[in-house]
C-alpha cells in the first residue's frame, strides 16, 4: 500500500505531476491510498524560521500518515522526501515505540520504485534526457 504525496508542487503548479505518478503507481500494481489530509511538507516554513506553522504541518502530515494506515508514502520531490525523512529526528512529533523508524523507511522517493524496471527508449524518444541529483537528497 502506498500514500502519494503531490507536496505544494504537485497540488498548486503542476497536479499533473501527481497525476502522472498515481498512473505510474498503479503500472506497478501498487495499491495507492487516497484522500489522506496531507500538506505541505513543512519544509519551506523551517527555511523561513516559521517553527509553529512547520510543526502543524508535520503533525499534520503524520496524523494522515497513520490515519492511512502507515503505508509508503512516495515523493517525487526530492525536497519533499528529505523533508519528510527528517521528520523522524524530531522528538516531539509523539511517535510511538519503533514508529520514527518505520516512518523514516517508508518515505521513499517515486524513482527508488522505478528504479528495478526494464525501460525501452521509443523511437520518437528525445535525443536526451537529463536528470538533476539534488545536493539535500543523497536517495534520489
Amino acid at each position: 500500500m502506498t500514500l502519494l504525496f503531490p507536496g505544494c508542487v504537485g497540488t498548486r503548479i503542476r497536479p499533473r505531476w501527481a497525476v502522472t505518478a498515481a498512473a505510474l503507481l498503479a503500472r506497478l500494481g501498487l495499491a495507492t491510498v487516497t484522500g489522506a489530509d496531507l500538506t505541505c511538507c513543512g519544509a519551506p516554513m523551517g527555511h523561513a524560521g516559521l517553527p509553529g506553522p512547520q510543526a502543524r504541518m508535520q503533525r499534520r502530515n503524520l496524523t494522515a500518515w497513520r490515519e492511512a494506515g502507515q503505508p509508503v508514502l512516495v515523493t517525487f520531490c526530492a525536497t519533499c522526501r528529505a523533508a519528510l525523512a527528517g521528520y523522524a529526528d524530531v522528538a516531539d512529533l509523539d511517535w510511538a515505540p519503533g514508529e520514527a523508524q518505520l516512518w523514516r523507511e517508508r518515505v521513499r522517493p517515486l524513482s527508488g520504485l522505478l528504479d528495478p524496471l526494464a525501460w525501452d527508449i521509443a523511437p520518437d524518444a528525445p535525443g536526451r534526457v537529463l536528470y538533476h541529483h539534488p545536493c539535500h537528497d543523497r536517495e534520489a
